[in-house]
Formats: C-alpha cells, sequence, structure tokens
C-alpha cells in the first residue's frame, strides 16, 4: 500500500465528531467514519436526517433502560449497534427482494400503486422512481 492510500484508510477510520441537541442539551457524538456513513444511509433510507435518526435510536435506548441508569449508557456504543442491525435488516431485506424479482422471466418487477393500479417497471426504472421518491421526501417536495 502506498503512503497516499494508507494515509486516505487512516483518515477514512479517524474518529469525527458531530454536534446535535439530545434531551435538550447539546450534545457530541464521536464515531468513525464508516459508522457515520452507516448512520447517514439508514437515515436516508428512513427519509430523516441523521440527528434526527440518532435522536430516534436514542429514544429506543431510554425506553429500554431504567432511567437511573441511563447516565451510564455508552451513546456511541449503542449507536454503533443500531447502524449494525439496521445495515444487517437492511441487506436482508433487499438481498429477499432481489431474491424475489431475480426469478421474474421478463425482468419487470410489479408495483402495486395503489387499489387496482400498478405498474411494471425494469429494475432500473424501479430504482429510479426510488431515488426520485426518496428525494422528494428528503427536500419535503411532497404535498406542496
Amino acid at each position: 500500500m502506498t503512503n497516499d492510500k494508507q494515509a486516505d484508510t487512516e483518515l477514512e477510520s479517524d474518529p469525527k465528531a458531530r454536534a446535535l441537541e439530545l434531551d435538550g442539551k447539546r450534545t457530541f457524538i464521536r464515531l468513525d467514519s464508516a459508522t457515520w456513513k452507516a448512520i447517514d444511509m439508514l437515515a436516508a433510507h428512513s427519509c430523516c436526517d441523521w440527528d434526527e435518526w440518532v435522536r430516534h435510536v436514542w429514544g429506543q435506548v431510554k425506553e429500554k433502560i431504567d432511567p437511573d441508569k441511563l447516565p451510564s449508557v455508552n451513546r456511541a456504543g449503542a449507536l454503533r449497534f443500531f447502524a449494525t442491525h439496521g445495515l444487517i435488516r437492511l441487506t436482508s431485506s433487499m438481498a429477499a427482494m432481489n431474491k424475489h424479482h431475480h426469478g421474474m422471466s421478463d425482468g419487470k418487477i410489479e408495483v402495486e400503486i395503489t387499489d387496482g393500479v400498478s405498474l411494471r417497471l425494469t429494475r432500473e426504472q424501479a430504482r429510479a422512481v426510488v431515488e426520485k421518491i426518496s428525494y422528494s421526501l428528503s427536500y419535503g417536495e411532497v404535498g406542496r
């Protein structure tokens, strides 16, 4: 590995801190860049920003933990756990979807939009539609 590539790899694994409001306080969370990438991806998949995703996950943690023990919870560890678990669930559901649609003879995916209305799309067309919907939801362009 060249020094430049080694430096790039080291930089990517360096912890990065992000700030957000959590439980009414400005909080800094320090995670490696791979975990932040996973959180960004899961947040985008959930049609929200990373900080909203983190607040949602932290809310789930707070529901399960005794309030007296909450201050001792390792937030970074909890976020790493939920990011890993989320990626596993996401890739499992994508693999199941690909397996289901892989066997279709004409290579088209049928998507039911509403009762009695469906579209038959190629895999590329379906991905483009999902990307456009995700973009619209992310930037508030739906329902205007």
